[in-house]
């Protein structure tokens, strides 16, 4: 998942031992088509990673001083992040 996620410039993701146990769990129903357990975990995750870039990018956006399309707003994310690393 981290290899895809890096190859098209979204940050990774660290499934620390928190998650260990529900990851498994969320996967399960998508082999049936399911695909919601898993991406409400996986969106949990990444909040709880990058809660204070996306509260930065939240802050851009809402005084409108960041106006970007869906590439660039990865683009800044990441430039973000790796201001607070």
């Amino acid at each position: 998942m981290n290899f895809v996620l890096e190859r098209v410039g979204y940050p990774t993701q660290y499934l620390g031992l928190s998650y260990r146990k529900v990851y498994p769990d969320a996967i399960k129903p998508s082999n049936d088509g399911d695909l919601e357990p898993i991406f409400r975990i996986l969106y949990s995750i990444y909040i709880d990673q990058h809660r204070e870039v996306v509260d930065q990018v939240r802050q851009k956006i809402g005084t409108g001083s960041l106006k970007l399309t869906g590439g660039d707003l990865a683009k800044e994310f990441l430039r973000l992040k790796k201001k607070w690393k």
